[in-house]
């Protein structure tokens, strides 16, 4: 079984499907994670309350009667019990919505949809105000995060913005290039299930990377760039971002060296 449980699998050691040797893993990972704990306490909970709403519904359902006996009102609790199914079938799926959102590959799709937002506008911001207004976002979401300045290296910020999405707060940064080249760094506060070292993803083709420095989570993406230069670029903001410091001489040679030996973007 993978070291990271998905939704899929506590829902079935939830109901007891599982082989008896992933159960045991599960159990063992339940027993040192509160967070997985507090995901089955509530699923199981809420599967209880169904079966209990659910509980002799077809006792008190009878096609026709006996004679002389009174027609009882059947469908009041048959109702009943169909809202309060409808009900927590809206809490499990608000339930499957928090947790699923912490998980990497939930993480990376959001980032990315916040990525092609950014480029389907254009947005471009002057950079001669970067550093404040980057510093009062981060303090306005609390996220403890530090965000490199790439501009030793030709890539500029851009963009700097708020965004929210599926209730979770984050940072996007937008980098661009004289040559047109774009990368997107998207910081998440609470994404604690995101690898501390450097974590490759793929979303509609192209490359995403993530890793997480505490509770905070880093994806970053590229757009049309060589796939050398790019994963250059977040090895080195992956190594900034835990070291909380500037670009130093070592990292930018490499950058710029990635740079000259990659094809240009593609704009």
């Amino acid at each position: 079984m993978k070291d990271k449980i998905s939704w899929e699998t506590i829902n079935q050691y939830v109901d007891g499907e599982l082989p008896p040797r992933d159960a045991a893993e599960v159990a063992k990972a339940v027993a040192s994670d509160p967070e997985y704990a507090e995901q089955i306490a509530v699923l199981s909970s809420l599967k209880a309350a169904v079966a209990h709403s659910t509980d002799g519904l077809g006792a008190k359902i009878k096609f026709g009667r006996s004679k002389g006996t009174r027609i009882k009102n059947t469908w009041i609790p048959l109702a009943a019990s169909l809202a309060t199914v409808l009900l927590l079938g809206s809490l499990m799926s608000v339930l499957v919505m928090k947790t699923d959102f912490i998980y990497p590959v939930s993480g990376m799709r959001v980032a990315e949809a916040i990525h092609t937002e950014w480029l389907d506008s254009h947005a471009r911001q002057s950079g001669s105000h970067h550093e404040a207004l980057l510093k009062t976002t981060l303090e306005g979401l609390y996220l403890d995060a530090y965000v490199p300045d790439l501009s030793k290296v030709d890539l500029s910020f851009s963009g700097i913005r708020r965004v929210t999405n599926r209730g979770v707060d984050g940072v996007h940064i937008g980098y661009v290039g004289p040559s047109g080249c774009m990368v997107s760094l998207v910081v998440f506060s609470n994404h604690i299930r995101l690898p501390k070292d450097i974590a490759y993803f793929k979303a509609s083709g192209r490359p995403v990377y993530g890793w997480r420095v505490g509770k905070t989570g880093f994806y970053l993406l590229g757009h049309k760039m060589d796939a050398n230069r790019l994963s250059e670029i977040a090895k080195v903001v992956h190594r900034l971002t835990r070291i909380r410091l500037p670009l130093d001489p070592q990292s930018v040679i490499a950058l710029k060296d990635a740079r000259t030996s990659s094809e240009p973007c593609v704009t």
